[in-house]
């Protein structure tokens, strides 16, 4: 049964791995939107000034 369990565990740690990539891909998607948001804002602000 032990053996199994170790199994399960590389398992959940490859699982995990595949979870943090994606998570970084979207707050990396997530800060560039809002980035670009920010500077199309500003860039307004800085013709109407």
């Amino acid at each position: 049964m032990k053996a199994s369990k170790v199994h399960t565990e590389e398992k959940l740690d490859a699982d995990n791995e595949y979870s943090v990539k994606g998570t970084m891909f979207s707050v990396g998607v997530v800060g560039a939107v809002i980035l670009i948001f920010w500077v199309g804002l500003f860039a307004l602000y800085m013709y109407r000034v």
